[in-house]
């Protein structure tokens, strides 16, 4: 600018009237992580002392299932009712709902700012309608970031705050075209997002709501709570799930966060990689509450425990860190990794143990593999003589397998039957 110009002053505005010293300290400290932002003490005219800027941590997609309340909502915010963004728009609506509740209680004529990095992650007019219906004291307005330059509300809710190329950071790759046209950007990440996630928390006069799904959950997030941010992350209740599930990485690709799923056929609950369809990994919740597992590693033992409930455990491959499973063998029971494959042995994870420790606090492993019935098929884990027979299986994948080595070993021809629920490698007679 000086050098197109000639002589200029340089004149910083430091004192704003519009925000209080909570929001003046989070953003600025936020916005000052990059090295080449112009550096600035903001002073404010209301100084408080508790944070200013609060987190709910809730999930984005919500299962209406048989809940009758839930599906009127849903018949209102989206048609058909069963489309396949109602789950979304649901789970939305909730969270906004949520932090109503708390605004309202607040000051019950506020004004309320909601807004998002695109314009499709802020509420649509049927959603707005909805709250307006709920909550007619309040006045409430929607926008993009971008549109809310210059504008501010009483309260703020910033939505959108999840990863990926239409998140909050954006991380979509900018046309190289387009580059050349443009000026030279900062050699910091994200630094004009920075820069527009200050502009979202600074229209608020009193107060600044993030709303995030932890399971996909944004950098900036992510930067705010691991680097201790002064926001409250205590107003608003949290589940384990969003507790731990940021740190629930999946084990397949390493780069992928476990979230919770429903089973559409039978509407049971499982975790799969937030990378689906591209990553295809799952695991199974505690049996006890269905809650997310933790991995656990002490005493040369690895295993995962229910954090929730307390009562669930499932051992680990010290190898791999794929879940064990008690199988039957031709030798008898055993412990083998679920990674284990006939057909890819070169993926195929071979680790088997014949004894587990376990864990302290919890339940013995026999009674583990009762739990883990779902994944090995085993119908009396009690009777353990009646499934030790050298050609019978509760495993199907195991029956094919040795059916195979035996062909292989006796060069005869083998057949595999199901018979009141083992599977029997018998000869094939002639």
């Amino acid at each position: 600018f000086t050098n197109y110009f000639g002589v200029t002053q340089f004149t910083k505005l430091k004192k704003t009237f519009r925000f209080n010293s909570s929001i003046a300290d989070i953003s600025s400290e936020f916005v000052l992580k990059n090295p080449f932002q112009t550096k600035k003490t903001i002073t404010t005219l209301e100084n408080v002392k508790a944070p200013s800027i609060s987190l709910l941590r809730q999930t984005n997609k919500v299962i209406p299932g048989n809940n009758e309340k839930f599906n009127k909502i849903i018949s209102k915010l989206s048609k058909p009712p069963d489309s396949s963004d109602s789950s979304y728009l649901l789970g939305r609506y909730l969270q906004v709902d949520k932090v109503l509740k708390a605004i309202i209680k607040l000051n019950n004529k506020a004004s309320v700012l909601i807004q998002g990095r695109y314009n499709f992650t802020i509420p649509s007019p049927s959603e707005m309608e909805l709250h307006r219906e709920k909550f007619p004291t309040l006045d409430l307005i929607k926008n993009t970031i971008h549109s809310s330059k210059g504008k501010e509300a009483d309260f703020v809710i910033v939505l959108g705050l999840q990863s990926g190329k239409n998140g909050f950071p954006s991380e979509k790759i900018d046309n190289p075209l387009l580059d050349a046209l443009l000026p030279t950007p900062e050699d910091f990440e994200f630094a004009e997002e920075r820069r527009l996630f200050y502009v979202a928390i600074t229209r608020a006069k009193k107060r600044s709501y993030l709303i995030a799904d932890m399971s996909s959950s944004s950098a900036f997030v992510n930067e705010l709570i691991t680097d201790n941010y002064d926001i409250d992350l205590n107003e608003f209740d949290i589940t384990e799930d969003q507790k731990i599930t940021q740190n629930f990485y999946c084990l397949k690709c390493q780069t992928g966060i476990m979230q919770p799923k429903i089973n559409q056929k039978n509407k049971s609950k499982f975790y799969g990689c937030s990378h689906y369809s591209l990553c295809d990994h799952t695991e199974n919740g505690c049996v006890e509450c269905g809650s997310l597992m933790t991995r656990i590693s002490e005493n040369n033992t690895k295993y995962k425990a229910c954090s929730n409930c307390n009562k669930h455990w499932i051992p680990l491959c010290v190898e791999c860190n794929g879940e064990m499973s008690y199988r039957s063998g031709p030798y008898g029971f055993f412990w083998g990794c679920k990674n284990y494959s006939s057909n890819e042995k070169e993926l195929s994870c071979t680790f088997s143990s014949n004894k587990i420790q376990t864990p302290k606090g919890f339940n013995d492993a026999e009674i583990v593999s009762k739990n883990l019935k779902r994944d090995t098929n085993i119908q009396n884990t009690d009777n353990k003589n009646e499934a030790q027979s050298d050609n019978k299986y509760t495993v199907r994948t195991e029956a094919y397998a040795y059916a195979k080595k035996l062909a292989m070993s006796k060069k005869i021809t083998v057949n595999v039957v199901e018979k009141d629920g083992y599977w029997l490698v018998e000869s094939k007679k002639p």
